[in-house]
Formats: C-alpha cells, structure tokens, sequence
C-alpha cells in the first residue's frame, strides 16, 4: 500500500494554498470538457461513498498547462507571502547549513514542483485542475485525491483556517499533514476499491514521476512535502482505536456493557481540521494528539524584540519543530537527495531522530545590521536528557564554515550552543557572522532575553 502513495506525494499541492482568481486555462474540445465532467461527477460520488459526507456543490474541473501551472505557483506565492518572509527563511536555511550555500530555493522548488503536479484544487474560485499532461487512470487517481480537499474546503474553509496559523512553518505544516492525510487516507481506499480497473503498468510509471528530481535536492525541500503524505496519513488513520481481531478459534472479545462507542473516522477528522494539531511533534506521534492521556501541546517561546541591540533590527521569527529539528540535527553525510526508484529507501524513510525527540517546543529569530546577521534558535526539550541528546547533536553539525559561505562577503564570529544552569531542559543556539570580524566583538552579538509559556 505504501508504494502507490509515494508515487503520489508531490503531484498534488497543497489544498489551503492561497491560488490566483481563475487561473488561465487552455482552450478545450466540448466534448473533452464533456467526458472530463462525467468522470469528475463519478468520481466525487465514489468520495461521498468513502467518506459518508457529502458535497455542498459540484467541483468544477479544467485542464491546465505548464503556462497555466507556472502563474499559479508565482501568482499563489505572491499572495501568500512577502519577498522579505522568503529571503528571511532562505537565509536561516543556509545559516544553518540545511541547503547549499549557492542553491536558489525558489527556484528549485518551483522546477521540484512543476515536475511532480498532476493536478491542484484552487479554493479561491472551488475549481480543481488537471494538467493536460495526465490522463485516463492516472488522472481519475489524482481526482480522488484531490477531491477529498474539494469536499473538505467546503466542509471546514482550508484557506481561512491556514491564514489564522500566520507564519509559523511548524503549524503550517502540522495543517498541511491533515489536508494531505485525508486525502491520502481517502485516496487510498478509492485504489483499493478500483484496483481492479486501473493500469498497474500506468501507476508505475506515474510513480517514478512522482518522486522524479529528489535525488538532486536536499532533504529540507522534498522531506517535509512527504512527510505531510505519509505521517498524515498515519496521523489521521491512528484518529480511531483498531477493533482487537480474535485469534484463530477464539471467539471476538466482547465489548463492555458500559464502553462508550468509538468516535467515528468523520467526526475525528472534523476534530483535527476544526482544532489542528499545533506541531508536527503531534503529527509524528499521533497519541500527543489523539489521546487524551498523552496529549502533548507545545510550549511557545518568546524573544523580547522591543529592543534589539543598537543597530540591528528583527529579519524574522520562526518555528522549526521536530520535524525541522530532526533535519537540523541530521549529520552532514547524510543529508543527500534520495533516488525515486529505490522503493526501499523511500519505504525506511525518517522523519525525526533520538535528538529531536522529546521536543518541547522552540523560536528562531535573525538579527541584521547591513550585511551582518545574528540567529538565535531557543529551544525546549521535555526533559533534561533530552536537551542533553539535543545539545550533543547540534554542537556535532552546526556547519559554521560551510554557512558562513552562504554570504560571500560574511565571517562567522560566533558559535554558541548553551544551556542555562536555571533552566537545563532548554538549548540556545547563538550564531553571528560579520563583513569585518572586528567590527563585531562577540559581547556586540548577545542574543535577545526570552521566555517559555
């Protein structure tokens, strides 16, 4: 079951993405505009059949090109976030060594995208497109998965609730994960039910598309798009307790006269899209959302921003999380781009480590002044043994060298990786970097006061 999903992980963009008000669509044939609307009408009848919920409305279906796919990422960017919001994070991401220093993020992320899409749901305008480039099975399967966002956009307004998370990338993609878990989730059940009318030569082939170009990236561009895929998926399918099978000859265990009857798969999947989970930490280890007993919310840090030192002033703030966390602490060596074709490699993937786990929470903030740049990254762990496994990680592959080649003309003039005696179940992670060393003696760079509620 899990091959088939992977091939499906990056065709489809987000469903809460901000998108353009009717994006330009290639002229159509009527009557292959007329056979594209009844395979979407059965198809969106097969997903109210798997959920048991049902549409508001029809979701109307277009063909899109690459021209058309093109505007949609530049004008979805456009409104969805600032240029100095992606210069911020593009700069943390090489400070911290997650990405090349020379590597043009948008730019590669954009091709990554443009190889992979098959189709995307627009909410703005409640329109689904399929690109032109797809067709017969491999499009009826990216239908049903992007329908589920069509069904639940109508259901729980994706888009709003996306926009109240701002700019946090930990919530935003502990959001996204449920999106793409239904969809996965739902989609999943739909190959089951129609194994027997789809292609297997055709998925195949889809599959190595669908994973195509990893190998040349690094894993902070494709690891979190496929962790939204296969941890969601988990994540929304651990939201019900399994009935317990009996064992061969053994009656089923009876139920308790006073047990309460299990929620059901829709009403907990309302749960997560009406209140999501607030970390990827909740999406990797469902029971720290589902269960009521181990429910793990994060702490939120705050910097004292009010007054920076004398010169400097505030670039962004971030939360990276475990997910993000378990990147940052990935040694050198290893963070490589992964080759499609290896199933195994894509079935044993990880998305987090010994020293993310037991995050508790964290804040990244960047400083500027001119060319030089502060980062400052608090973080709290559930223990003080796991601050320590943090703290020995992180200190192992802060690539102080290698970030101070993402800016040319910068020296790195400080590497701090600290915990305080009051407060040993917190790591503080301090890098400066300078035009001119001398110009920025260390007591210049002392990071802002901060707290944990």
């Amino acid at each position: 079951m899990l091959h088939p999903l992977l091939a499906l992980v990056s065709v489809v963009l987000p469903a809460f993405a901000v998108a353009p008000q009717d994006a330009k669509a290639p002229a159509v044939d009527p009557a292959k505009q007329k056979a594209l609307d009844d395979v979407a009408a059965a198809i969106q009848a097969d997903i109210e059949r798997l959920r048991g919920e049902q549409f508001k409305h029809s979701v109307p279906v277009k063909l899109a090109d690459k021209a058309t796919l093109i505007e949609y990422l530049s004008a979805r960017e456009a409104l969805e976030t600032k240029p100095e919001r992606e210069v911020f994070k593009e700069e943390c991401a090489k400070l911290l060594g997650l990405v090349p220093a020379t590597m043009d993020v948008k730019a590669a992320t954009h091709a990554f995208l443009q190889s992979q899409v098959g189709g995307f749901y627009d909410p703005p305008t409640k329109t689904f497109y399929v690109m032109d480039s797809f067709d017969g099975e491999l499009a009826r399967v990216i239908m049903s998965h992007e329908f589920v966002h069509a069904l639940d956009d109508q259901l729980y307004d994706l888009d709003g609730t996306a926009k109240k998370l701002g700019d946090d990338t930990d919530q935003l993609l502990a959001f996204w994960s449920v999106c793409e878990g239904s969809g996965t989730y739902t989609m999943t059940q739909w190959m089951i039910a129609n194994a027997a009318k789809l292609d297997r030569e055709s998925l195949m082939e889809f599959q190595k598309l669908g994973v195509a170009g990893m190998e040349d990236l690094p894993p902070m561009i494709w690891k979190p798009m496929l962790a939204a895929y296969t941890c969601g998926q988990t994540f929304v399918d651990k939201s019900t307790p399994k009935k317990k099978r009996a064992k061969k000859g053994e009656d089923a265990p009876a139920t308790p006269a006073d047990e309460k009857p299990a929620p059901t798969y829709v009403a907990q999947l309302a749960r997560a899209f009406r209140a999501p989970p607030r970390s990827t930490e909740q999406v990797l280890h469902p029971e720290k959302y589902w269960d009521p007993e181990q429910k793990d919310e994060p702490k939120r840090i705050t910097f004292d921003a009010s007054a920076p030192p004398a010169g400097w002033r505030v670039l962004g703030e971030d939360t990276l999380g475990e997910l993000g966390l378990a990147l940052l602490t990935t040694p050198l060596a290893e963070r490589k781009g992964i080759d499609g074709n290896d199933l195994m490699a894509l079935a044993t993937l990880t998305y987090t480590n010994k020293a993310a786990k037991g995050w508790g929470g964290d804040r990244l903030i960047l400083l500027g002044r001119g060319d030089d740049r502060l980062l400052q990254l608090v973080t709290v762990w559930d223990t003080e043994a796991d601050a320590k496994e943090f703290h020995a990680a992180v200190e192992g592959v802060l690539p102080l060298a290698d970030a101070a080649s993402s800016a040319p003309r910068l020296v790195p003039v400080r590497k701090s990786v600290a915990t305080r005696a009051e407060d040993p179940q917190s790591v503080v992670i301090e890098l400066a970097w300078a035009r001119d060393p001398k110009s920025l003696p260390d007591a210049a760079v002392a990071g802002l006061a901060w707290s944990v509620k």
